[in-house]
């Protein structure tokens, strides 16, 4: 673990009142009709797999960035962190296909936050995912081993089964968007922590032992 994760984990655990603020984002999250992915279902009240899933349809739902959406990634930023969870985003859910995590019935989008010099291990799953840089120069996708980096109008892919992984190498907060058509997927997630070197850690030997290690 680096100094920098390592204080920043610290620094959260000591937040004064952090379980009640905790509780509150989620409250507001679920209030907004968003989800929030780091989350376990022995966390948050409103995860799907606690409710009965039925047939249902996608109705108009408009959600402000700015009102909405900004607000709580920098907040969720403070108070989860990397220890916590490697996938600090927020997903969108459509009113009408709660508690789906579904923003319309053939795909998800969800906004992420990624702090400064912030690296995720990689990871991969069977949707098409498609990103868009939004704030920040510093957001990356490394795919398949190759280290993309993206800012604002900047778009990268990443393909079905693709190893991959997330981050900023930035000096500055940055926020992109995802767009996924897992809804239609029972997709698989192989999620490991081998020790990478470098800004990614996604050279061929790591890319390996993630295969071998695969579920």
């Amino acid at each position: 673990m680096s100094a920098g994760k390592s204080n920043a984990s610290s620094a959260a655990r000591r937040l004064p009142n952090r379980e009640a603020a905790l509780d509150s984002l989620y409250n507001d999250i679920s209030a907004k009709n968003m989800f929030p992915f780091w989350a376990t279902s022995t966390d948050v009240a409103h995860d799907e797999i606690k409710q009965l899933m039925g047939t249902q349809k996608a109705v108009p739902h408009l959600w402000s960035y700015k009102s909405d959406i900004e607000p709580i990634l920098f907040r969720a930023a403070e108070l989860v962190t990397m220890d916590d969870s490697e996938r600090r985003s927020l997903i969108l859910v459509n009113p009408g296909l709660s508690p789906r995590r579904a923003t319309v019935s053939t795909m998800y989008t969800a906004y992420r936050l990624n702090d400064a010099n912030e690296v995720m291990p990689p990871h991969r799953h069977s949707p098409n995912a498609i990103r868009f840089g939004l704030t920040g120069k510093g957001n990356f996708t490394g795919v398949g081993g190759e280290d993309i980096t993206f800012g604002p109008g900047d778009m990268v892919l990443t393909p079905v089964d693709t190893w991959h992984n997330h981050g900023n190498v930035g000096n500055e907060p940055a926020v992109n968007l995802s767009v996924l058509d897992l809804p239609g997927h029972r997709h698989r997630i192989g999620c490991r922590r081998p020790a990478g070197r470098g800004r990614l850690g996604l050279d061929a030997e790591l890319l390996d032992e993630a295969q071998r290690n695969d579920v």
